[in-house]
């Protein structure tokens, strides 16, 4: 997993990982809480910063924000309730996906599960899973 962030009046956010990975990211989110350190370390371009890896707090209510932990060096997904879900039922059905496909998520004023100051976030499936555990 690969997480890069830009600053550039407002925040944007990718995520580049296997199927495995977002499914285990999932998982995290389904669970309320917890961290995901990134696998590889490399030159964020266009980005502006690699991100260490992913926080979960999702153990409130109300819609999904994303945000940059700077000065933890982290991506950060609060948030909770039927909005935690959704994006984790997005995440974890990445499998039959292409490599190299990406998919964005970002507040939409109609039906968005994002908070309306949520980051905007891309991501890029690297690889599909072949088993899931």
């Amino acid at each position: 997993m690969f997480v890069r962030a830009a600053e550039h009046g407002f925040t944007e956010l990718e995520i580049e990982a296997t199927a495995v990975e977002l499914y285990n990211l999932a998982e995290l989110l389904r669970a309320g809480q917890g961290e995901v350190l990134t696998t590889e370390s490399r030159n964020p371009t266009p980005y502006d910063v690699a991100l260490g890896g992913v926080v979960v707090a999702c153990d409130g209510a109300g819609p999904v924000r994303l945000r940059v932990d700077w000065s933890g060096d982290r991506m950060v997904i609060e948030g909770g309730g039927d909005a935690a879900e959704l994006l984790a039922i997005n995440l974890a059905d990445f499998d039959g996906g292409t490599p190299g496909a990406h998919f964005h998520f970002e507040h939409n004023p109609v039906d968005s599960y994002f908070a309306e100051e949520s980051a905007p976030l891309v991501i890029q499936l690297l690889a599909p899973a072949s088993e899931r555990p």
